[in-house]
């Protein structure tokens, strides 16, 4: 299915009874209901990044379009907007926008530092490291932390307790 939110595709949403074009799906009160359920689902944490998010701020995401009226659960993925965004901007994969951190940084000016280490510290929900020790210190601790989040993500995967 190439154009799921298509004007020309309809769909018909058994649970709600409700028929409506591509266009239309996801202001449903279906959509609505998969999206709470997706979220209690994933325990309301980012399968991209592993941070928590409220439910209104979560977006949910189809892995396949294919049941589309009658997902299942599995059939959609949770994530922040950041990741939701990134996602569909590059298609990459889980985390892969953080696969090359480590060599970004010494490349950073002070000030790009800075701000990178304010972005980690916001977006995964980290505590921020005392100021008077220096920049560099502060952006390795983030990384070391996020090495472990991503440990701990794919030690999940292969347990089965998040897809």
């Amino acid at each position: 299915m190439s154009k799921p939110y298509s004007k020309s595709i309809t769909y018909f949403c058994k649970d709600t009874g409700e028929k409506v074009t591509g266009d239309k799906y996801l202001h449903t009160k279906h959509w609505r209901g998969m999206r709470e359920k997706a979220y209690e689902y994933y325990k309301g944490v980012c399968q991209r990044c592993g941070g928590d998010i409220s439910l209104d701020s979560a977006e949910i995401h189809h892995r396949i379009y294919k049941r589309m009226g009658e997902e299942n659960v599995s059939d959609l993925i949770l994530y922040c907007k950041h990741c939701h965004h990134c996602l569909h901007k590059n298609r990459k994969g889980v985390h892969e926008a953080n696969k090359g951190l480590h060599t970004l940084i010494p490349q950073l000016t002070a000030s790009e530092k800075e701000e990178a280490y304010n972005i980690l510290v916001s977006h995964f929900g980290l505590k921020g490291i005392g100021n008077d020790e220096g920049k560099e210190y502060r952006i390795n601790k983030i990384q070391h932390e996020i090495k472990t989040l991503k440990k701990q993500l794919r030690r999940l995967y292969k347990e089965g307790e998040t897809t």
